[in-house]
C-alpha cells in the first residue's frame, strides 16, 4: 500500500474543501463592510455597527471551518503513522505504550519510529513543535471546556506545555499579559485557536513534508535491510 499516496489524497481534499467553503464566509464579511446588498445600511442614530450579529455569525463560521480541517489535518497525519505501523508490523502501541499513555500519540510514535527503526524525526523538515501544536489544537477543537462560545481556546495545560509557541492563536491574543503561576488564566483571557488560511496551508505543507521525508526514509530501511 502506497500510504503517503493516500495521505496526499487526504490533505488535497482538506485545501479543497476550505478554499471552496470559506469563500462564502468572507464574502459575507466584504458585503457587510462595504455595506453591498443585502447589507446595505439602514439610517440610524444609536452608534451601533450595522449588521454586527451578521458578521460575527460569519466570522464564527469562518473560525470552525478552520477548526475542522485542521482536524482532519491532524487525523490524517495519525491516520498515517497507524497505518504505517500496521504495514511495517511495528506494533508501535505495545512497545511504546507508555509513551501513547503519558504523552500522547504523536511522541508515541516517535519513540517508536526512533527505537524500532532508528529514524530520529528530529532528522526531518520539520518543526516537531509544529507538529504537536496541531495536535493539541485539534484536540481542544474536538473536546472545548466552555459552553460559552464556539470559538475554541487553548487549554492551561497548552500554554505549559507550548511555552507561549501558540502557532494556531490570533495575532491579538499572543501579546496578552498571563500570569500562570498566579493563576490568571482562565477561559475568558486565553487564546482563541484561530486557524486562518495562511495557517492553514501552512500546517497541510508541514504535514506533506514530514510524511514524505518520513516514507523515504522506511524505504531507506527497508532497501539497506
Amino acid at each position: 500500500m502506497d500510504v503517503l499516496y493516500f495521505l496526499k489524497q487526504r490533505t488535497g481534499f482538506i485545501r479543497t474543501l476550505y478554499e471552496g467553503s470559506v469563500v462564502a464566509f468572507e464574502d459575507r464579511i466584504r458585503r457587510i463592510k462595504v455595506g453591498e446588498e443585502p447589507f446595505v445600511p439602514p439610517y440610524s442614530e444609536d452608534g451601533e455597527p450595522p449588521f454586527l450579529l451578521e458578521w460575527i455569525e460569519a466570522d464564527e463560521c469562518r473560525d470552525v471551518l478552520g477548526h475542522a480541517c485542521l482536524s482532519l489535518l491532524a487525523a490524517s497525519l495519525q491516520c498515517y503513522l497507524r497505518t504505517s505501523d500496521e504495514r511495517l508490523s511495528l506494533n508501535c502501541g505495545e512497545c511504546c505504550k507508555s509513551d501513547f499513555k503519558q504523552r500522547g500519540w504523536l511522541n508515541g510514535y516517535r519513540t517508536c519510529f526512533r527505537d524500532v527503526l532508528n529514524i530520529d524525526w528530529r532528522s526531518g523538515p520539520c518543526d516537531l513543535t509544529f507538529l504537536e501544536a496541531l495536535v493539541l489544537a485539534r484536540n481542544q477543537i474536538q473536546h472545548p471546556e466552555s459552553i460559552h462560545t464556539v470559538r475554541a481556546k487553548y487549554s492551561r495545560r497548552d500554554f505549559t506545555k507550548l511555552e507561549r509557541k501558540f502557532f494556531f492563536a490570533g495575532s491579538e491574543d499572543m501579546d496578552l499579559p498571563y500570569n500562570v503561576d498566579a493563576g490568571e488564566f482562565t477561559w475568558i483571557l486565553a487564546p482563541n485557536i484561530q486557524v486562518t488560511r495562511e495557517t492553514l496551508m501552512q500546517a497541510v505543507d508541514e504535514v506533506e513534508q514530514f510524511c514524505t521525508w518520513l516514507d523515504a526514509e522506511i524505504d531507506a530501511q527497508q532497501t539497506a535491510g
